[in-house]
């Protein structure tokens, strides 16, 4: 007897130590929660920024989450907090991202003014401390996109904007290192071609520092004006708010949206989301599908991705690149033949730069919840090349629960690491959880929001050369035409389509002033005047 019971306890043992090697990570509140965004940090720690809601559904307050490499929670910071007392919906996360100096930046809504939302901006020092934090606010209801930091120290926001009354859009706002507004500026309108509001869901930085919007627009078919069919819409912007090429996919009668995206090193663009056609034959018509598009905003290709002849992989939430060769895609149901959900589950599917799949996994879920659905909301790949999901558990209509699973290249559980590590290392001391309160600094958008020009010239004087920034809507050549004080034109060139700027050698003009103008298919788009100084 003890022979059986000592090999019992082995037994056990060893599946204790199996489950505990397995990378999987639970989660959990005592109210309801959300993932939104998920980093890998300096240390190699990780960061998760979430919303947790009050028994209604309301947001209440943002929770930063630090773990170690192994998913083990190091500390906690509540952003906004207030007692149980307080019944207002009061912030929830959005973006977040680790600045070069070891602190952060996190991008989140506040409700501290009215129940449509405001954006708010929020920097942490290395030890986790506030170092300044900005509330914007607009008339329409804002919805956190995106954060990145650049190289000069310089802030990029991405921010969808919702009004009732009038179309939908989103923008951008540059801030200076210190919190300061540099500039606010509307995306997404697409004047006089038959379409109506437009999303963003995703901000992406290029390998040129450009960043390029993952989207979706309301465009008509031409030369129909109704109805207005979803559109994917990608926008490469360069840090100065230029557009260098902007592109709807618009094949026939296309219905289609995108949620994430991913670039790889050559500047390809990846985009995930789902896909209906009115020529297709897919049943339920609403595929998971991965859109390509070169560097220069072509699209190369579409694919939908089909389990099976009659089952198709629901909506494609997240896209992350490996080794610039694979990409793994997190998609969230499967519908049957008849177009009803046949089961909620998540799907990792492997492709290969062409879209073609190689491998797919399926993640079971393993909850005392009744009929629980898993909904993948990010995914990184790790400095270790590997890859971390993170992905809720939710009895509808709220998230229960949220877990991390992290997986190798070939789509099995990563292992624990077992090696040392210092977490905050540029902090001198350990960081503790607390309580962060946003300050009541608010901008007003709607003062430093401005319209987006044609083209800018600077310096302005100029002595030497001048910087033409174009802000290039339409894939089509234009014409840049100078004429000097006396009327004599003194330079002529074509802007080729998709090209942002061009430098101008003024060292030879006399002074005065010179008048650029900007043609379009013959008419002239935007007049600019330069001062050449001696």
């Amino acid at each position: 007897m003890k022979k059986y019971l000592l090999l019992l306890l082995v037994i056990i043992s060893l599946i204790t130590q199996a489950q505990d090697s397995t990378w999987i990570r639970t989660f959990s509140f005592d109210k309801p929660i959300r993932i939104h965004d998920l980093i890998e940090t300096y240390d190699k720690g990780f960061l998760t920024a979430n919303t947790l809601k009050d028994d209604l559904g309301h947001y209440k307050y943002c929770l930063l989450t630090k773990t170690d490499i192994n998913g083990n929670i190091l500390w906690e910071k509540y952003i906004n907090y207030q007692p149980a007392s307080h019944d207002w919906v009061n912030s929830g996360a959005g973006r977040v991202t680790q600045t070069a100096d070891g602190g952060l930046l996190i991008q989140g809504v506040t409700y501290q003014f009215d129940l449509q939302g405001d954006m708010f901006v929020l920097k942490l020092n290395a030890c986790g401390k506030k170092e300044w934090s900005r509330i914007f606010r607009i008339d329409e209801m804002q919805w956190s996109r995106g954060v990145f930091e650049l190289d000069n120290g310089d802030i990029m926001l991405l921010v969808n904007g919702y009004d009732w009354d009038a179309p939908d859009y989103y923008f951008l706002v540059k801030l200076k290192s210190t919190g300061e507004t540099i500039w606010a500026k509307k995306y997404g309108v697409w004047e006089g071609e038959y379409c109506t509001s437009s999303a963003s869901d995703c901000l992406l930085r290029k390998n040129n520092g450009n960043f390029v919007t993952v989207g979706q627009v309301y465009k008509a078919q031409p030369p129909d004006t109704v109805p207005y069919w979803i559109r994917p819409e990608f926008i490469e912007i360069d840090t100065a708010g230029n557009e260098i090429w902007h592109n709807a996919y618009t094949d026939h009668y296309f219905v289609g949206d995108t949620r994430k995206g991913n670039v790889d090193t050559y500047g390809n663009l990846y985009a995930g989301g789902r896909m209906n056609h009115a020529d297709t034959n897919y049943y339920g018509g609403e595929p998971a599908s991965l859109y390509k598009l070169d560097s220069f905003g072509n699209m190369l290709w579409f694919k939908p991705l089909v389990d099976t002849v009659s089952q198709l992989i629901g909506s494609c939430n997240t896209v992350s690149v490996m080794c610039d060769s694979l990409l793994f895609l997190s998609p969230g149901y499967l519908r049957d033949e008849t177009g009803d959900v046949d089961s909620l589950v998540v799907y990792i599917v492997k492709t290969d730069t062409a879209g073609n799949v190689l491998q797919k996994r399926l993640i079971s879920v393993t909850a005392e919840d009744a009929n629980p659905y898993p909904e993948t909301k990010v995914s990184i790949t790790t400095s270790d090349n590997k890859l971390l999901i993170g992905f809720e558990i939710q009895n509808y209509p709220e998230p229960n629960y949220y877990e991390l699973r992290k997986y190798n290249k070939n789509l099995e559980y990563d292992s624990i690491y077992t090696a040392t590590y210092t977490y905050d290392s540029l902090c001198p001391h350990a960081i503790q959880s607390d309580t962060i309160n946003l300050d009541t600094t608010v901008v007003n958008l709607n003062e430093v929001m401005i319209k987006l020009g044609v083209m800018s010239l600077y310096p302005n004087p100029a002595s030497s050369k001048v910087r033409i920034e174009i802000n290039v809507v339409k894939r089509i050549p234009r014409v840049l035409m100078v004429v000097s004080p006396t009327g004599k034109t003194v330079y002529n060139t074509v802007i080729a389509p998709g090209r942002a700027n061009a430098v101008v050698d003024v060292s030879s003009w006399p002074a005065g002033f010179y008048l650029f103008t900007l043609f379009e298919k013959g008419i002239p788009v935007q007049t600019g005047k330069l001062a050449v100084v001696r």
